[in-house]
């Protein structure tokens, strides 16, 4: 009988053992943050077929994303007559022109084009608008590859888009409106990081589509192997400004003019007084 009765008292023991270790491990699990135990749960399954299914991004082949400049100076009879050519030119291949500043001084005229090329076109459009009659007098072109910044920028914008995936489900999962705020604010954070990047990488893409020419055109006749006869022109009207800058001076001194000028006539009546009286 005593034997029955320990054996009974151990069941009952090991049984609220048990009990106890399920309450904890409940207690645990709520109190688990939010982030983890939806990080840690498996994706739906619609969403597990998606991701096993895609390629992984690193491993697909981009096309090269190059962002070509072209910088020039040229030397030409009439800029007004090499602009109507380049413009046309640029019509042809589908480009156009961003930017035009012209520029005049005393012995100088210059006309800067800044205009937008398809990239496929921009090698042959540049020997073509280098072949009108004109000298070159300085050309440069650069060539950034930016297919890796690219590549980064969508592989971001992709892993974002992953973490919201993940925080919508947490979202459908929410157990008062507090976890809702939470993980509301998180996916706006997420968001706005998307947006970012593919921002950067629409802004790569449509740089690397065009490539920018800029150009400055001056004028031959300007030129300072033929500008003898305007430095003459320019040293005349030096000349001219330098007698009007000093007959300003003068006007401007019109007080102390007035000032003498009585101060003289005041004096020369003292003398002829002087005189007059010296004779009686």
């Amino acid at each position: 009988m005593k034997k029955a009765l320990f054996a009974f008292a151990i069941c009952i023991a090991v049984v609220a053992c048990n009990q106890k270790e399920s309450k904890k491990s409940q207690v645990a699990d709520f109190d688990a943050p939010i982030a983890d135990s939806a990080f840690q749960s498996s994706p739906p399954e619609n969403e597990r077929k998606e991701v096993g299914n895609k390629i992984p991004q690193s491993s697909i082949p981009l096309e090269k994303k190059i962002v070509k400049t072209a910088t020039i100076t040229v030397v030409t009879d009439s800029i007004e007559k090499f602009r109507s050519y380049l413009k046309s030119t640029v019509a042809k291949v589908n480009g156009y022109f961003s930017n035009e500043n012209f520029n005049q001084n005393s012995d100088t005229r210059s006309l800067q084009i800044v205009a937008k090329i398809p990239v496929d076109q921009f090698d042959q459009f540049i020997e073509n608008a280098l072949q009108y009659d004109l000298k070159v007098e300085q050309k440069a072109i650069t060539a950034e590859d930016v297919t890796g910044e690219f590549r980064d920028a969508k592989l971001m914008a992709d892993t974002k888009r992953q973490v919201r995936l993940r925080y919508l489900d947490m979202l459908s999962k929410a157990r008062n409106v507090t976890e809702m705020l939470e993980v509301q604010n998180a996916i706006n954070a997420v968001q706005e990081d998307i947006d970012m990047y593919q921002g950067r990488a629409l802004y790569l893409t449509q740089t690397a589509a065009y490539s920018t020419l800029d150009i400055t055109v001056k004028s031959r006749f300007d030129s300072s192997e033929n500008s003898t006869w305007l430095k003459w022109k320019q040293a005349f009207l030096n000349g001219l400004n330098g007698v009007a800058a000093f007959a300003q001076i003068i006007l401007t001194l019109w007080p102390l003019w007035v000032v003498l000028g009585i101060f003289y006539l005041a004096f020369k009546e003292y003398k002829r007084k002087n005189s007059i009286a010296s004779k009686s």
